[in-house]
């Protein structure tokens, strides 16, 4: 079936050569609108075309990550986290491209969602420490002890 090119949109040609990995990546954030999942892909890719998933999903994976490193300076794990528990996908995909601009209340929401890390583990060794079942008895052993002989 031809299609007359005037009826062609912009949408109609991301969703083609959109990766499914790609999709699954933002549908991971609470983008579940095909309009949204076609411009997000179309931002996270550049209008370049991948023939492997896995080549897209890591140049998306990427520009996401950047998203959040400048936007809350956490990584993607942690970014996402914070992203869902916000709701920003309601927003629409501008959210990410730049579009549309984070309120400073929506901002500090975010940031304030953000999960705390771990700390880091340090290696230190215990000192070994003495166990005392009765500490009465030890009291009367040290007596005892001190105490000369008959």
């Amino acid at each position: 079936m031809e299609l007359p090119v005037d009826s062609v949109t912009a949408s109609d040609l991301r969703a083609v050569h959109r990766p499914e990995a790609v999709d699954a990546l933002f549908r991971s954030l609470g983008f579940t609108e095909e309009d949204d999942l076609a411009t997000l892909a179309a931002w996270a890719l550049e209008g370049a075309a991948f023939r492997d998933n896995e080549a897209a999903l890591a140049r998306a994976r990427h520009r996401v990550d950047a998203w959040f490193q400048r936007t809350l300076a956490v990584g993607l794990v942690r970014g996402r986290v914070a992203f869902l528990q916000c709701g920003l996908a309601g927003l629409g995909a501008g959210v990410l491209t730049g579009e549309v601009a984070l309120s400073a209340s929506t901002l500090e929401a975010l940031k304030a969602a953000v999960p705390v890390g771990t700390p880091e583990e340090i290696r230190c060794v215990m000192p070994e420490q003495q166990l005392t079942l009765n500490p009465l008895a030890a009291l009367f052993r040290r007596i005892w002890q001190t105490t000369p002989a008959p």
